[in-house]
């Protein structure tokens, strides 16, 4: 899987030698087309049927692999059918062989509604065949320490170079993440100004630096986010991660979150995150676990 490597060719919607889309937009293509039918349009089995392999994987805590398990849970999620059920997409994410699908769903469960990222890999031959995902429930905005909300896009980009924006992603996160050089980070990779998201972590730099660098706990050696996948196109880039707030702890399953960064000609813009908590393979549908 090339999630992890140098990919795609940083021009919009073109191959290398501009005969037709890229695999990135083809992919994005076959996903939003899954995505719409799905979970928008609520056809199941017509989705399932045009776009996933029969062998499916899953990581989804609550749905069983292959296609067969897809199309039965969805067909008892009740959720879809109750009054004020939305489901919208509100960003993707492309790269060569993986999407990655930032959306709101709402419902009458959840009264400021559940932000998810699903993320897809799809086969040379256009079938998606393995998803992972990540979703919690969206904050009450008064409660946020910005007003930048939790979905919203805030900044306006000139979309840049997929290969350029990928090198800045993992630089930035090797830096911030593994050597916990988080103010250099910053300064290194942020644009003049930097858009947050997180409904925990104020707005700006000089609100990541804070939150980063005034904790003792995210400067500990046995604090540790591990980056699954990095999913980078023109304009975003998605990364998949577990985060160990204490690797010694051995009981304890950890996080599993998706950040979106936005770039502007490379630089890092806007930030926004979905985290829940990692369930253990044996409590699992597929017995598979979330990784």
């Amino acid at each position: 899987m090339s999630g992890t490597g140098v990919s795609g060719t940083g021009v919009r919607g073109e191959s290398a030698s501009g005969a037709g889309p890229s695999a990135r937009e083809r992919n994005r293509r076959i996903v939003t087309d899954f995505y719409t039918l799905a979970f928008i349009r609520l056809e199941h089995e017509a989705a399932a049927a045009a776009h996933l392999t029969r062998d499916y994987i899953q990581h989804n805590p609550f749905v069983p692999d292959g296609r067969d398990g897809f199309v039965q849970f969805f067909k008892d999620f009740d959720l879809a059918r109750e009054p004020g059920y939305e489901h919208r997409i509100l960003r993707t994410v492309a790269d060569e062989d993986l999407v990655a699908v930032h959306c709101l769903m709402k419902s009458s469960r959840s009264p400021f509604g559940v932000a998810l990222v699903d993320i897809f890999h799809v086969t040379a031959e256009g079938l998606i065949d393995e998803h992972w995902d990540v979703f919690k429930e969206l904050a009450d905005p008064a409660t946020l320490p910005h007003a930048n909300g939790e979905i919203d896009d805030i900044v306006r980009v000139r979309p840049g170079d997929a290969n350029l924006n990928r090198w800045a992603l993992v630089d930035f996160w090797t830096m911030a993440f593994v050597q916990k050089r988080y103010a250099a980070a910053a300064a290194k990779h942020f644009g003049d100004r930097y858009v947050q998201h997180n409904s925990f972590v104020a707005d700006a730099v000089e609100g990541f630096t804070c939150h980063f660098e005034g904790s003792s706990g995210h400067r500990q050696e046995t604090y540790c986010q591990i980056p699954l996948r990095f999913i980078v196109d023109e304009e975003y880039g998605a990364v998949h991660e577990w985060l160990r707030p204490d690797v010694t702890d051995t009981a304890d399953r950890g996080v599993m979150i998706v950040d979106i960064f936005r770039f502007d000609r490379g630089k890092i813009v806007e930030h926004w995150d979905v985290f829940t908590p990692r369930w253990a393979p044996a409590d699992s549908a597929n017995a598979r676990g979330m990784i």
